[in-house]
């Protein structure tokens, strides 16, 4: 789910208060994109749909969520493809991964 080498590495830079500050600012951001997306994809707006999972996969990228910035890659391509169908099944994994992702985290982190 996660690169824990490279996360150590930032824990290591920038510190712990810092990084944990990061990450509750990621779990907030990302609770909201995750409704955002949701609703884009139920509404079919696609090109919504796009940018905003083209910023959770930059924002899961930074933590370092190398699974979770897979699947938002792969739902922005659907979306951009307009491709509703795909879109509709990458919704649901998408939602269990960004839970998954967001407690490994947590857990790594030891918040």
């Amino acid at each position: 789910l996660l690169s824990c080498p490279d996360l150590l590495a930032d824990l290591r830079d920038l510190g712990p208060d810092r990084m944990a500050g990061l990450v509750r600012l990621y779990r907030q951001s990302s609770s909201e994109d995750i409704a955002l997306v949701r609703g884009h994809v139920r509404d079919g707006r696609l090109d919504d749909l796009s940018w905003v999972v083209h910023r959770m996969a930059g924002a899961a990228s930074s933590l370092h969520l190398v699974a979770l910035t897979a699947c938002c890659r792969s739902l922005e391509d659907a979306a951009r493809r307009s491709d509703i169908a795909s879109c509709q099944a990458a919704c649901g994994d998408l939602d269990q991964l960004w839970e998954r992702s967001v407690a490994a985290l947590g857990t790594e982190m030891g918040l």
